[in-house]
């Protein structure tokens, strides 16, 4: 009977230290989900085009230095995106209903990202992210922390598919206009990419052919 208490009360503390242990550090669980929810929901339904400055931070582990990259991002609703890398390369990548194009050295590619499972987890990932859905996302499921500066939203991918190279993703979100400012893409190797925004611009005019690579 001791022993059965002893371990009872072990398996108890035990599952009491899960919530803490899974808060990101700096940050605490989200009591008040539901203002978080509408308030953020009405901000991003008001966001038609987004524009910023990106700086990119890739941990690779058998690598002794990060890759560092720097670029410019370009946003319109409902479905187009364009991640253009200007340093220390140029690389270009734009996502315009359902297709992807990508530009290096001059050579274009297209793809169906509707044709390719893995293209299309990582399609639906950056839309999902960029246009402020990702609350509404059916293929995952999340958790709400905060700060006093700002709120974060980690995302737990359920297709098997996204699972191979997506662990979590977690978004930052400024607490005084509910804007994307920061993302990090977790990897199952514990290999991540963290993405920070800065010199956001909402609502702009962008020209269609950002979102246009010719060849």
């Amino acid at each position: 009977m001791k022993n059965f208490s002893s371990c009872l009360f072990l398996s108890l503390l035990l599952i009491s230290a899960i919530p803490l242990l899974a808060q990101p550090k700096g940050f605490k669980i989200l009591k008040d989900t539901i203002s978080f929810k509408r308030n953020f929901n009405e901000k991003s339904l008001k966001i038609i085009t987004n524009e910023a400055d990106f700086t990119q931070e890739k941990y690779i582990s058998v690598m002794t230095e990060k890759v560092v990259s720097k670029g410019e991002f370009y946003f319109m609703k409902p479905n187009k995106m364009r991640w253009e890398t200007t340093e220390p390369k140029i690389h270009i990548i734009v996502l315009d209903n359902g297709k992807m194009t990508t530009k290096e050295k001059g050579k274009v590619k297209i793809y169906d990202t509707n044709s390719n499972r893995m293209f299309k987890g990582l399609n639906d990932m950056m839309l999902t992210t960029a246009s402020g859905n990702m609350l509404n996302a059916k293929d995952y499921t999340y958790s709400l922390f905060e700060n006093d500066k700002c709120f974060l939203v980690e995302l737990h991918p359920i297709q098997t598919v996204t699972k191979k190279f997506v662990k979590t993703i977690e978004i930052v979100v400024e607490k005084y206009d509910y804007t994307v400012s920061q993302i990090k893409m977790n990897e199952p190797s514990g290999d991540y990419t963290r993405i920070e925004f800065s010199n956001k611009k909402l609502n702009g005019a962008i020209s269609s052919d950002k979102f246009l690579l010719n060849k």
